[in-house]
């Protein structure tokens, strides 16, 4: 786990941190506020102090993605159906027979419970996995989206070169396909949750009251309603 918390904190804090901290420096250049020599300061004082922004930027980060880009990006008209609702939908047609009363943002209640006791139908590991992909992944692609702006703004206020274009539709469509899959993580997350969740109750209310399985459902595959996936849990 020390390792899986390692990668988690490199690849969903510090390396988004240092996107963005790269790209409040050139925008600071950019505007004439600030204007740095990187190639001067390779000093183990300012490493560190660099290392330690990046961390704590990559946090921001996070913070700016959960309450301004993600309900902003949400609202984009290729986004038809709010993720949550489209696996709680899913995950009812999967299981029919299962009178199923959860309701959108229930999960994250339903994953604090399952990190507190053992699920029998799916692995803990494997949600949390695609919880860190899906933070990885979402704080990456907007930071990238961030550089892209500063790219973008750097092409106007600099009298158009086409270099800073190129480079800002590049980062622009890296972003796109970073949260084209985090959006993907994002829906095997709530599935997940809603698959482990099940055992104890078909909803949140039966969930928090039973500390002891009371459904048996299939273990949850990698492909949410595949050709392997049990139709019809038996119920104890």
């Amino acid at each position: 786990m020390s390792l899986t918390l390692s990668l988690l904190d490199l690849f969903t804090y510090f390396i988004p941190g240092s996107i963005f901290l790269y790209t409040i420096i050139e925008f600071l250049a950019l505007f004439r506020i600030l204007d740095i020599d990187f190639s001067n300061l390779t000093s183990s004082p300012f490493i560190f102090i660099s290392i330690l922004l990046s961390y704590i930027l990559g946090h921001v980060l996070t913070a700016l993605y959960a309450l301004v880009w993600k309900p902003i990006s949400v609202k984009f008209p290729w986004n038809k159906k709010d993720v949550e609702q489209e696996a709680l939908e899913d995950f009812k047609n999967d299981y029919p027979s299962i009178p199923v009363e959860y309701v959108t943002n229930d999960t994250t209640l339903l994953y604090a419970l399952l990190r507190e006791r053992p699920s029998p139908n799916a692995s803990l590991e494997r949600i949390f996995r695609q919880f860190v992909y899906m933070h990885m992944t979402g704080n990456l692609h907007f930071a990238i989206y961030i550089l892209a702006i500063k790219q973008f703004t750097a092409f106007i206020l600099l009298d158009y070169p086409i270099n800073l274009l190129i480079i800002g539709v590049m980062l622009t469509v890296i972003g796109f396909l970073l949260r084209t899959w985090s959006r993907t993580r994002w829906y095997y997350f709530y599935y997940y949750v809603f698959c482990a969740s099940i055992a104890y109750g078909p909803s949140l209310i039966e969930v928090l009251n039973n500390n002891v399985p009371k459904w048996k459902v299939a273990p949850i595959t990698e492909i949410p309603g595949g050709s392997d996936h049990q139709k019809d849990p038996v119920i104890e």
